[in-house]
């Protein structure tokens, strides 16, 4: 499972000259600022395109699975949803069954997923659909491993970005990184994907090279939530399923209990900025009673912590607009958290990054031809645009489908777990949409077409 081996992994080399385009290629060199799991995807993104993809990291990249200051939530369990394990698994191919054969958790949705919504318990049948957890150190390191089979990638650790290299024409031409001894270089690139999440610079690099002001959307989710370890009670030893229990309008706390053992489940807690989070086991399970459901503080009864909980706040939520510059700088591709820091709540943050870098290895397909600057120049605005539809169908998810299922409900909870009690394809349909594997425009229309066939009963 190592990754550090000398034939994949280029650690600070200065001295470095670009691989030469071969057959299919259409760019000298694409560089990529960071190299977590939105990092990877672009860079696997890029490799069919690209003579030579390198991915520029300040941490050291560890042999093994584990934490590292620049991995976001890095002590958090992720569980990656259809639309993630959909576009992963097409521009890593093996990565599904390489995460289950690290040991991942896996159920059926949505008989093995127990989810409470707005109060009331979802149907529980089988809708075709898997979800998958891991330990983000995990889900990063298999990805990784796969991308570095391909020997057009390399990685160059402890490096930070520090700027942009851009010609007067506004075309990037490179970036200018800094080694842990300061000296500054200059990493010629055609391409520059910015996968530096939530603390990236680049609003100021690109006021730095003349460009307009970027339009930033701020939403306040205010969510936090707690996680922990925890060995399970006998009696649920082996049990696969999932408990979801999402806030409501009367309760602004959830639970999610995930297995990622056996013999173990991954707990997290979350509530509003109103709500204190429990900092001890005894306190997440103290909190775990004043859920709508007493479901998950069952489970928690007879379960023994693993260490200590960790806690993860956002209040504000960020979506930069790089779909809105009249001119943006050609070349330059954010992806992930660097567009848009999302609600945590509803986990779609791996399953953006992973739809922008699957757009963008699919407009990189069908570029058109012509010289190099009209193609870049094509490339950038029509991946912003892909990007920005990606970010938004998560960044108004909830708003969408809470008027959808009010317009057909009138608000009221139970008829819409009646609707889709008795009609399995509205079932699938609205959980599709969750996993962003349908437009969460297209609930209200749905669930009329069911409604009416309900009435004629």
């Amino acid at each position: 499972m190592a990754i550090c081996g000398k034939a994949f992994l280029v650690r600070n080399d200065r001295a470095h000259g670009g691989a030469g385009s071969g057959k299919g290629e259409r760019f000298r060199r694409a560089a990529v600022l960071g190299c977590g799991l939105a990092g990877i995807t672009a860079a696997a993104a890029l490799c069919e395109s690209c003579g030579e993809v390198v991915l520029i990291e300040w941490d050291r990249l560890p042999p093994e699975p584990a934490a590292r200051p620049g991995l976001p939530q890095a002590n958090q369990l992720h569980n990656l949803l259809g639309r993630a394990q959909v576009e992963i698994e097409r521009l890593l191919p093996g990565f599904c069954a390489a995460l289950r054969e690290a040991g991942c958790g896996e159920a059926r949705v949505a008989d093995q997923t127990h989810v409470l919504e707005s109060g009331e318990r979802a149907p529980e049948r089988d809708l075709g659909l898997r979800i998958l957890c891991a330990w983000r150190p995990v889900i990063d390191h298999v990805a990784l491993r796969l991308l570095l089979a391909d020997r057009r990638v390399r990685v160059r650790e402890g490096l930070r970005a520090v700027g942009l290299v851009a010609s007067a024409g506004g075309e990037v031409s490179g970036v200018v990184v800094k080694g842990e001894d300061g000296e500054a270089e200059t990493v010629n690139a055609e391409i520059v994907v910015d996968a530096t999440g939530t603390g990236s610079r680049a609003m100021q690099w690109l006021a730095d090279v003349g460009l307009q002001q970027l339009p930033v959307d701020t939403a306040r989710p205010d969510q936090w939530y707690v996680s922990c370890l925890c060995d399970r009670p006998a009696s649920r030893v082996g049990d696969p399923a999932f408990w979801l229990f999402f806030p409501s309008p009367s309760c602004s706390r959830g639970g999610l209990v995930s297995p990622v053992a056996p013999s173990q489940w991954y707990v997290s807690l979350t509530g509003h900025g109103h709500d204190e989070p429990p900092r001890t086991f005894a306190a997440m399970q103290e909190f775990a009673a004043t859920l709508e459901d007493k479901g998950i503080a069952a489970l928690l009864g007879g379960a023994v912590a693993r260490g200590a909980p960790n806690l993860f706040r956002r209040t504000i939520a960020t979506w930069r607009r790089y779909d809105l510059l009249s001119k943006p700088l050609v070349g330059f591709l954010p992806i992930g958290d660097a567009i848009g820091s999302l609600n945590p709540l509803f986990g779609q943050g791996i399953s953006v990054s992973a739809w922008q870098a699957a757009g963008l290895a699919d407009l990189l397909r069908g570029m058109p031809s012509g010289p190099a600057r009209e193609q870049i120049s094509w490339l950038t605005t029509a991946y912003l645009r892909h990007a920005a539809m990606a970010c938004g169908r998560a960044w108004a998810l909830g708003e969408v489908v809470g008027r959808a299922v009010e317009g057909l409900t009138g608000g009221r909870s139970r008829v819409f777990t009646e609707l889709i009690q008795d009609f399995p394809e509205l079932h699938s349909h609205y959980v599709r949409v969750w996993h962003l594997l349908e437009p969460a425009e297209t609930l209200a229309a749905t669930g009329n077409r069911f409604r009416a066939r309900r009435r004629r009963r």
